[in-house]
């Protein structure tokens, strides 16, 4: 046989598994030729082995249905060509195995009053796929250093569903935890792993990142979340936030989530250097917009997730929240948290993005007035109790802008990012009347580090009028705090 070096042969695969099928079987073929790539691994040993790291290399979904992991774990032991499968595995995507027929037989025999019984049977399948997976990653330790892990938590499950569910008033709603919303059939239950079961997991110093895949769906609690990655020790990159189990009505439920988030950001491990955390669409919207949304202010009377989210970017190399409603806390200290701001240094942060924040306090008033000339027709009352279609019907009349919550935050920011030393790019939004077409009402900063050009540019669709702090804060003056006053948009050679 000819010999053709190896990265010949890697460029010959690479080819073969990105050409698309001829158009007239598009239309019949699966998205994923790549799976014919198997065939060209039986060649000989160095096909088989150029092969199959480019086929292993792919994400690997380690699925809810069927004995995949058993599967797994036999493709990659045994033999040294099959050990050394581990060594080119570069992403996982796993889900808990569940067997919900047992679920179901179990409730039935628990009775009418299953609930609580039931999650806990639920839970505890979870718990122990999850420790069959980490058992397994955990025998890897030796061949594998650098690992993606998504975690895929998705099954609706109600307590009752249809004509079973009990119908609950306003104050109800308002009042009802996120376990008594489920029991009466009003909430998706959310899977609880407790510290104590997660503690008797395996470390995994493979793992290099985590992503909660599927933010919009994701039934796991953000809790057990942060109980998972005290068992990473060497996460760099995570990926977390809270999907759509609670509804924007359930007003204690939510605001005990956030409470909870608050309370345990601060425990990501030491190694973490990009931080990612979103919340599905408008879950953090309020029910309509004649009402208010979910307070969020800790009984002390501070914004404590903001002031979670300023400790933890203080260690971080990248912060992004994305739909998340958070207050100037985030940037810096209030009066009310007696905290030294001149104590306060970002000495590694390169990228700080707050997207598409709703517009409300840390309280759940909302930062926009009613518009006499809004372009909206319709009738919304001080009473209304009804969910609104906020892509379809914006913000009603709300259009007019509270200047005064706006520039406090922006001053905030900017005193803070003259701390940041290494502070590329700078991005603050809030969410537009219309989600899907972006926001107008934002703050951006950018940074080449290596020439020291900046760009400062703020934009507005609700009217804001920008306050002479604002400029301050930034450090603007002379000619610059003239032309910034004048454009809102200012370029520097060199940030002051």
């Amino acid at each position: 046989m000819v010999f053709v070096p190896s990265d010949v042969i890697y460029i010959i695969i690479t080819i073969i598994r990105d050409t698309p099928p001829p158009k007239k079987k598009r239309i019949v073929c699966r998205n994923d030729e790549r799976a014919k790539l198997a065939p060209y691994a039986t060649v000989s040993r160095q096909w088989q082995a150029v092969v199959e790291h480019i086929i292993w290399q792919r994400q690997l979904r380690i699925n809810r249905a069927g004995d995949w992991l058993a599967r797994l774990k036999a493709f990659t032991s045994g033999t040294p060509d099959r050990r050394a499968r581990v060594g080119y595995i570069r992403r996982l995507l796993w889900e808990p195995e569940i067997n919900r027929d047992h679920l179901h037989d179990k409730a039935v025999a628990d009775g009418v009053d299953n609930a609580k019984m039931f999650c806990e049977r639920h839970d505890r399948q979870c718990q122990a796929s999850l420790r069959n997976l980490f058992e397994l990653l955990h025998t890897w330790n030796d061949r594998q250093a650098n690992i993606e892990l998504s975690l895929w938590f998705y099954d609706e499950i109600y307590a009752r569903v249809g004509d079973d569910v009990m119908n609950i008033t306003q104050e109800q709603w308002e009042s009802l935890d996120h376990y008594q919303l489920w029991k009466t059939g009003n909430a998706i239950h959310q899977v609880y792993l407790t510290a104590e079961d997660i503690q008797k997991l395996p470390p995994l110093p493979q793992v290099t990142s985590l992503i909660l895949h599927d933010i919009n769906y994701t039934t796991l609690r953000p809790l057990s979340f942060f109980h998972i990655l005290g068992r990473l020790p060497h996460v760099g990159q995570i990926f977390g936030g809270e999907g759509g189990s609670l509804q924007p009505e359930a007003l204690r439920g939510l605001t005990d989530q956030r409470q909870e988030v608050a309370d345990h950001l601060l425990i990501l491990p030491e190694s973490a250097e990009t931080f990612t955390f979103a919340i599905t669409g408008h879950r953090e919207l309020s029910l309509n917009p004649a009402r208010d949304a979910a307070n969020y202010l800790s009984p002390r009377g501070l914004d404590e997730f903001s002031i979670s989210c300023r400790s933890l970017s203080l260690r971080l190399r990248e912060l992004r929240l994305e739909n998340v409603r958070v207050s100037k806390a985030l940037f810096w200290p209030t009066i009310e948290e007696k905290v030294d701001p001149t104590c306060l240094a970002w000495p590694k942060l390169e990228i700080l993005e707050v997207l598409e924040v709703p517009p409300y306090t840390p309280d759940g008033k909302w930062i926009l007035d009613n518009d006499p000339e809004a372009d909206w027709e319709g009738e919304l009352d001080d009473d209304a109790y009804y969910g609104w279609e906020y892509d379809l019907d914006w913000y009603a009349r709300r259009g007019i802008l509270k200047s005064d919550p706006v520039n406090q935050l922006y001053e905030s920011i900017g005193l803070a990012a003259q701390r940041m030393p290494r502070l590329r790019s700078l991005k603050h939004s809030f969410r537009g009347a219309v989600g899907e077409s972006g926001s107008y009402e934002w703050l951006r900063f950018k940074r080449d580090l290596s020439t020291g050009m900046v760009t400062l540019q703020v934009e507005t669709e609700w009217g804001l009028k920008l306050e002479e702090k604002v400029i301050c804060a930034w450090g603007l003056k002379d000619e610059k705090a003239k032309e910034f006053r004048e454009k809102w948009t200012v370029s520097l050679e060199r940030w002051p």
